[in-house]
Protein backbone atom coordinates (compact mmCIF):
# COMPACT_ATOMS: atom_id res chain seq x y z
CA UNK A 1 0.00 0.00 0.00
CA UNK A 2 1.31 3.44 -0.96
CA UNK A 3 1.27 5.86 1.98
CA UNK A 4 1.97 9.27 0.44
CA UNK A 5 -0.81 9.87 -2.08
CA UNK A 6 -3.93 12.02 -2.31
CA UNK A 7 -7.09 10.27 -1.10
CA UNK A 8 -10.79 11.07 -1.15
CA UNK A 9 -13.07 10.00 1.71
CA UNK A 10 -13.80 6.61 0.14
CA UNK A 11 -10.10 5.85 -0.30
CA UNK A 12 -9.32 6.92 3.28
CA UNK A 13 -12.13 4.65 4.49
CA UNK A 14 -10.89 1.75 2.37
CA UNK A 15 -7.18 2.12 3.20
CA UNK A 16 -7.84 2.62 6.93
CA UNK A 17 -9.70 -0.66 7.28
CA UNK A 18 -7.30 -2.40 4.91
CA UNK A 19 -4.34 -1.36 7.07
CA UNK A 20 -6.21 -2.23 10.27
CA UNK A 21 -7.03 -5.68 8.95
CA UNK A 22 -3.51 -6.42 7.68
CA UNK A 23 -1.79 -5.20 10.88
CA UNK A 24 -4.40 -6.29 13.43
CA UNK A 25 -2.07 -8.81 15.10
CA UNK A 26 0.77 -6.37 15.81
CA UNK A 27 -1.75 -3.63 16.73
CA UNK A 28 -3.34 -5.85 19.39
CA UNK A 29 0.06 -7.02 20.68
CA UNK A 30 1.39 -3.47 20.97
CA UNK A 31 -1.76 -2.15 22.65
CA UNK A 32 -1.75 -5.05 25.12
CA UNK A 33 1.84 -4.26 26.07
CA UNK A 34 1.81 -0.44 26.19
CA UNK A 35 -1.78 0.60 26.86
CA UNK A 36 -3.98 -2.15 28.27
CA UNK A 37 -2.20 -2.41 31.68
CA UNK A 38 -3.24 1.21 32.33
CA UNK A 39 -6.79 0.37 31.25
CA UNK A 40 -6.87 -2.52 33.72
CA UNK A 41 -5.64 -0.37 36.57
CA UNK A 42 -8.20 2.26 35.59
CA UNK A 43 -10.95 -0.38 35.89
CA UNK A 44 -9.60 -1.47 39.27
CA UNK A 45 -9.37 2.12 40.51
CA UNK A 46 -12.89 2.91 39.28
CA UNK A 47 -14.35 -0.06 41.18
CA UNK A 48 -12.34 0.82 44.26
CA UNK A 49 -13.46 4.48 44.18
CA UNK A 50 -17.00 3.98 42.86
CA UNK A 51 -18.84 4.68 46.11
CA UNK A 52 -16.77 7.77 46.91
CA UNK A 53 -17.15 9.19 43.40
CA UNK A 54 -20.89 8.62 43.27
CA UNK A 55 -21.59 10.21 46.65
CA UNK A 56 -19.26 13.17 46.07
CA UNK A 57 -20.55 13.90 42.55
CA UNK A 58 -24.20 13.65 43.64
CA UNK A 59 -23.47 16.02 46.54
CA UNK A 60 -21.73 18.47 44.18
CA UNK A 61 -24.71 18.70 41.82
CA UNK A 62 -27.20 18.93 44.66
CA UNK A 63 -25.34 21.76 46.39
CA UNK A 64 -24.06 23.34 43.14
CA UNK A 65 -20.66 23.53 44.85
CA UNK A 66 -17.98 22.46 42.38
CA UNK A 67 -15.04 23.71 44.42
CA UNK A 68 -14.28 20.33 46.02
CA UNK A 69 -13.99 17.88 43.12
CA UNK A 70 -12.82 14.52 44.53
CA UNK A 71 -9.20 13.57 43.85
CA UNK A 72 -10.38 10.22 42.45
CA UNK A 73 -11.99 12.10 39.56
CA UNK A 74 -8.67 13.71 38.60
CA UNK A 75 -6.92 10.33 38.79
CA UNK A 76 -9.44 8.80 36.36
CA UNK A 77 -9.06 11.76 34.00
CA UNK A 78 -5.28 11.34 34.19
CA UNK A 79 -5.52 7.65 33.30
CA UNK A 80 -7.80 8.49 30.37
CA UNK A 81 -5.35 11.08 29.01
CA UNK A 82 -2.39 8.73 29.46
CA UNK A 83 -4.24 5.93 27.68
CA UNK A 84 -5.10 8.22 24.77
CA UNK A 85 -1.51 9.45 24.36
CA UNK A 86 -0.05 5.93 24.55
CA UNK A 87 -2.60 4.69 21.99
CA UNK A 88 -1.68 7.51 19.58
CA UNK A 89 2.03 6.83 20.03
CA UNK A 90 1.70 3.05 19.73
CA UNK A 91 -0.41 3.02 16.57
CA UNK A 92 1.53 5.97 15.12
CA UNK A 93 4.76 4.05 15.68
CA UNK A 94 3.40 1.01 13.84
CA UNK A 95 2.38 3.17 10.86
CA UNK A 96 5.73 5.00 10.77
CA UNK A 97 7.75 1.76 10.93
CA UNK A 98 5.54 0.06 8.35
CA UNK A 99 5.82 2.77 5.71
CA UNK A 100 9.50 3.41 6.38
CA UNK A 101 10.17 -0.29 5.70
CA UNK A 102 11.54 -0.89 9.19
CA UNK A 103 10.79 -3.98 11.33
CA UNK A 104 7.48 -3.57 13.16
CA UNK A 105 8.12 -5.12 16.56
CA UNK A 106 7.67 -4.30 20.25
CA UNK A 107 11.27 -3.08 20.61
CA UNK A 108 11.09 -0.54 17.76
CA UNK A 109 7.64 0.64 18.82
CA UNK A 110 8.95 1.15 22.36
CA UNK A 111 11.79 3.35 21.06
CA UNK A 112 9.34 5.61 19.21
CA UNK A 113 6.93 5.76 22.16
CA UNK A 114 9.74 6.84 24.50
CA UNK A 115 11.23 9.30 21.99
CA UNK A 116 8.03 11.21 21.29
CA UNK A 117 6.04 10.76 24.51
CA UNK A 118 7.00 14.14 25.99
CA UNK A 119 6.33 16.05 22.76
CA UNK A 120 2.98 14.37 22.08
CA UNK A 121 1.93 14.89 25.71
CA UNK A 122 2.93 18.58 25.48
CA UNK A 123 1.02 18.89 22.20
CA UNK A 124 -2.16 17.44 23.72
CA UNK A 125 -1.85 19.74 26.73
CA UNK A 126 -1.34 22.73 24.40
CA UNK A 127 -4.57 21.92 22.54
CA UNK A 128 -6.45 21.57 25.85
CA UNK A 129 -4.99 24.87 27.06
CA UNK A 130 -6.08 26.69 23.89
CA UNK A 131 -9.61 25.30 24.22
CA UNK A 132 -9.98 26.13 27.91
CA UNK A 133 -8.46 29.57 27.42
CA UNK A 134 -11.63 30.53 25.56
CA UNK A 135 -13.78 29.27 28.44
CA UNK A 136 -11.60 31.13 30.95
CA UNK A 137 -11.78 34.41 29.02
CA UNK A 138 -15.59 34.33 28.76
CA UNK A 139 -15.91 33.36 32.44
CA UNK A 140 -13.49 36.14 33.43
CA UNK A 141 -15.53 38.86 31.77
CA UNK A 142 -18.77 37.39 33.10
CA UNK A 143 -20.32 36.29 29.82
CA UNK A 144 -22.37 33.19 30.66
CA UNK A 145 -25.36 32.35 28.46
CA UNK A 146 -26.59 29.69 26.05
CA UNK A 147 -25.25 31.70 23.10
CA UNK A 148 -21.79 31.96 24.66
CA UNK A 149 -21.85 28.24 25.49
CA UNK A 150 -22.67 27.50 21.84
CA UNK A 151 -19.75 29.70 20.70
CA UNK A 152 -17.41 27.84 23.06
CA UNK A 153 -18.48 24.53 21.52
CA UNK A 154 -17.77 25.93 18.05
CA UNK A 155 -14.39 27.18 19.27
CA UNK A 156 -13.51 23.76 20.73
CA UNK A 157 -14.49 21.97 17.51
CA UNK A 158 -12.48 24.42 15.39
CA UNK A 159 -9.35 23.95 17.53
CA UNK A 160 -9.67 20.16 17.65
CA UNK A 161 -10.05 19.88 13.87
CA UNK A 162 -7.23 22.35 13.20
CA UNK A 163 -4.91 20.37 15.51
CA UNK A 164 -6.13 16.95 14.36
CA UNK A 165 -2.79 16.07 12.74
CA UNK A 166 -0.59 17.51 15.49
CA UNK A 167 0.59 14.26 17.09
CA UNK A 168 1.32 12.59 13.76
CA UNK A 169 3.33 15.54 12.52
CA UNK A 170 5.46 15.23 15.66
CA UNK A 171 5.94 11.49 15.07
CA UNK A 172 6.41 11.53 11.29
CA UNK A 173 8.37 14.76 10.85
CA UNK A 174 10.30 14.77 14.15
CA UNK A 175 9.53 18.43 14.88
CA UNK A 176 8.89 20.24 18.21
CA UNK A 177 5.40 21.16 19.34
CA UNK A 178 5.38 24.74 18.03
CA UNK A 179 6.63 23.61 14.63
CA UNK A 180 3.98 20.88 14.58
CA UNK A 181 1.25 23.42 15.42
CA UNK A 182 2.28 25.62 12.48
CA UNK A 183 2.52 22.60 10.19
CA UNK A 184 -0.92 21.33 11.25
CA UNK A 185 -2.49 24.70 10.48
CA UNK A 186 -0.74 24.67 7.10
CA UNK A 187 -2.01 21.20 6.20
CA UNK A 188 -5.57 21.75 7.47
CA UNK A 189 -5.88 25.11 5.67
CA UNK A 190 -8.29 24.60 2.80
CA UNK A 191 -9.12 21.11 4.10
CA UNK A 192 -10.94 21.98 7.33
CA UNK A 193 -14.42 20.89 6.25
CA UNK A 194 -13.13 17.69 4.64
CA UNK A 195 -11.25 16.89 7.86
CA UNK A 196 -14.32 17.64 9.98
CA UNK A 197 -16.50 15.43 7.76
CA UNK A 198 -13.96 12.60 7.92
CA UNK A 199 -13.81 12.80 11.73
CA UNK A 200 -17.61 12.77 11.90
CA UNK A 201 -18.01 9.76 9.59
CA UNK A 202 -15.37 7.63 11.28
CA UNK A 203 -16.54 8.72 14.72
CA UNK A 204 -20.03 7.46 13.93
CA UNK A 205 -18.76 4.20 12.42
CA UNK A 206 -16.44 3.40 15.35
CA UNK A 207 -18.92 4.64 17.96
CA UNK A 208 -21.82 2.58 16.61
CA UNK A 209 -19.56 -0.49 16.27
CA UNK A 210 -18.45 -0.13 19.91
CA UNK A 211 -22.05 0.26 21.09
CA UNK A 212 -23.26 -2.84 19.21
CA UNK A 213 -20.44 -5.15 20.32
CA UNK A 214 -20.47 -3.75 23.87
CA UNK A 215 -24.21 -4.41 24.07
CA UNK A 216 -23.69 -8.00 22.89
CA UNK A 217 -20.95 -8.56 25.49
CA UNK A 218 -23.09 -7.06 28.27
CA UNK A 219 -26.14 -9.13 27.35
CA UNK A 220 -24.12 -12.34 27.02
CA UNK A 221 -22.22 -12.00 30.30
CA UNK A 222 -25.33 -10.74 32.10
CA UNK A 223 -27.25 -13.78 30.85
CA UNK A 224 -24.62 -16.07 32.36
CA UNK A 225 -24.20 -14.26 35.68
CA UNK A 226 -25.28 -11.06 37.43
CA UNK A 227 -22.50 -11.02 40.02
CA UNK A 228 -19.81 -8.38 40.59
CA UNK A 229 -17.35 -10.66 38.82
CA UNK A 230 -19.59 -10.57 35.73
CA UNK A 231 -19.55 -6.77 35.85
CA UNK A 232 -15.75 -6.81 36.00
CA UNK A 233 -15.62 -9.22 33.04
CA UNK A 234 -17.90 -6.90 31.05
CA UNK A 235 -15.69 -3.91 31.83
CA UNK A 236 -12.56 -5.91 30.99
CA UNK A 237 -13.86 -7.08 27.60
CA UNK A 238 -15.45 -3.72 26.83
CA UNK A 239 -12.19 -1.89 27.61
CA UNK A 240 -10.19 -4.26 25.41
CA UNK A 241 -12.71 -3.89 22.58
CA UNK A 242 -12.74 -0.09 22.82
CA UNK A 243 -8.96 -0.02 22.85
CA UNK A 244 -8.63 -2.13 19.69
CA UNK A 245 -11.35 -0.20 17.84
CA UNK A 246 -9.76 3.09 18.88
CA UNK A 247 -6.82 2.13 16.67
CA UNK A 248 -9.07 2.83 13.67
CA UNK A 249 -9.55 6.41 14.86
CA UNK A 250 -5.77 6.74 15.15
CA UNK A 251 -5.08 5.38 11.65
CA UNK A 252 -7.45 7.89 9.99
CA UNK A 253 -5.41 11.08 10.72
CA UNK A 254 -2.26 9.31 9.55
CA UNK A 255 -3.73 8.79 6.08
CA UNK A 256 -5.17 12.31 6.10
CA UNK A 257 -1.70 13.63 6.93
CA UNK A 258 -0.15 11.68 4.04
CA UNK A 259 -2.87 12.88 1.66
CA UNK A 260 -2.48 16.56 2.59
CA UNK A 261 1.32 16.42 2.43
CA UNK A 262 1.13 14.90 -1.05
CA UNK A 263 -1.40 17.54 -2.12
CA UNK A 264 0.80 20.42 -0.93
CA UNK A 265 3.93 18.94 -2.51
CA UNK A 266 2.09 18.49 -5.83
CA UNK A 267 0.84 22.09 -5.77
CA UNK A 268 4.36 23.38 -5.02
CA UNK A 269 5.80 21.38 -7.93
CA UNK A 270 3.17 22.79 -10.30
CA UNK A 271 3.86 26.35 -9.16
Amino acid sequence: MEFYKERDLGEIFQDTFKFFKSEIKIIINVLLVFVFPFSLYGIYFMFKSQDVLESELINMFQTQDFSNIPNEFYVLIGFSILQQILTILSVGAIIKLKFHNEPVNISNVFKIVVKYFTSVFAGQMFVSLVIFSGIFIFALIGLVSFGVFFLLIIWAIYVLVSMYLLSFIIIFEDVPVIGAVKRSLQLIKGNWWFTFGTILVFGLVVGISEMIVSSIITQFVGFISKSDIAAIVVLFLDSLLSLVLSAISIIVPAFLYASYVTKINTEEEIN
